[in-house]
């Protein structure tokens, strides 16, 4: 149905007459408002839903894929977390006895994905698509980036045993890769041989806990609250005093009327950049189409990993 609510708006829009907008205007509640429309004659029709669904493209996949990579490399991870799932969502995928390479761009979105997710440290979400990524074919010749991957992710949540065999897995791959070049394998084979006996040192320490709970740091909360207030953010505190006649509203905000504009608002004494000058939840809403890929289209709120 994407699309249908702008549409029907138009469709409706184009049928209101001056007579129709000043009744309108004289309801004096949200409810009275709703339930004029609602009798329009021409508003039921105006609905006619036509559902459609996102068609798989590949060049849009590689298109979301490279601004995901654009926005990574600037450390915008957020909004490469977005770009790597509208490419997951275009990306052409086989479930069932998929031939080699024919899920290249789909687990390669999940990967990617995954590695921006490492950096905001969410990394249960980072393992969901390392494991997706892995399990829908992810090309064998980057496969050595996932391991690792899986394995600091492991660490950072102080699960030692787990990081561990990540790192075998890691050194197993290398053992029998015929896709790598011979400095690279033993490159990453010493590296694995590292972490393994860093992760056995945390295992005799009997460190088991998540790092969260062994370490107090003022930073990392910082990060993850952050990380929090972006997801889902909480609208600031409007400008006090609040107005008289508009309660969601500050003092400052004044409503005037024109015959040719309708109600606006002015402000009627001086704002400060960033101040909160009206907060009040829509009667009702619907999503924009920009984020139905990435919110729910029934709360709004914002999906961490909607593709797996």
């Amino acid at each position: 149905m994407a699309g249908s609510y702008y549409t029907a708006v138009q469709r409706i829009l184009g049928q209101v007459n001056p007579g129709v907008l000043g009744i309108f205007d004289s309801k004096q509640t949200d409810t009275d408002r709703i339930s004029f429309v609602r009798e329009l004659p021409y508003v039921d029709n105006a609905f006619q839903i036509e559902f459609s669904s996102t068609q798989k493209n590949l060049s849009e996949a590689k298109k979301w894929r490279d601004k995901g990579n654009t926005l990574y490399q600037s450390k915008d991870y957020f909004r490469a977390v977005d770009c790597y799932t509208k490419s997951g969502h275009f990306a052409p995928i086989v479930l069932e006895s998929p031939k080699e390479n024919s899920n290249d761009e789909f687990t390669i979105a999940l990967a990617n994905r995954s590695a921006a997710w490492y950096q905001l440290r969410r990394f249960d979400l980072a393992l969901q698509d390392i494991e997706a990524s892995l399990y829908h074919g992810y090309p064998e010749s980057l496969r050595y980036k996932l391991y690792d991957r899986r394995g600091k992710c492991h660490a950072e949540l102080g699960q030692f045993q787990q990081a561990k065999e990540a790192y075998v897995d890691l050194k197993n791959y290398l053992a029998t890769t015929e896709t790598l070049e011979p400095k690279k394998i033993k490159t990453w084979t010493v590296t694995a041989d590292k972490q393994i006996m860093m992760m056995d040192d945390s295992l005799s320490s009997k460190q088991s806990t998540p790092l969260s709970d062994i370490i107090e740091n003022e930073t990392l909360k910082a990060i993850d609250a952050n990380i929090a207030k972006k997801l889902n953010p909480i609208p600031q505190p409007v400008k006090e005093p609040r107005s008289t006649v508009l309660p969601n509203a500050s003092d400052c905000l004044e409503i005037k009327y024109a015959p040719k504009r309708g109600r606006y608002g002015v402000a009627g004494d001086d704002v400060t950049v960033g101040d909160s000058i009206i907060h009040e939840y829509p009667y009702v809403c619907v999503l924009s189409q920009d984020h139905f890929s990435t919110r729910c289209y029934h709360c709004m709120r914002r999906f961490e990993s909607p593709i797996r």
